[in-house]
């Protein structure tokens, strides 16, 4: 709730557009497939930072 009051407008209408897209593609597996993308240590920080943001989402 906080990131959606302080994240600016153009930021929240791209992730909330991602994330319908990852539902569509994913289905009910999105939550699960955005926390495995959010702790992959294969990923670099920024990713990781985004995926995370994403899960907050769900």
């Amino acid at each position: 709730m906080i990131d959606l009051l302080f994240r600016s407008k153009s930021q929240r209408e791209r992730d909330l557009d991602e994330l319908a897209e990852l539902k569509q593609h994913h289905g009910s597996h999105t939550a699960a497939v955005l926390k495995l993308r959010a702790t992959d240590l294969r990923m670099d920080p920024q990713s990781r930072k985004r995926w995370k943001r994403l899960v907050r989402l769900v």
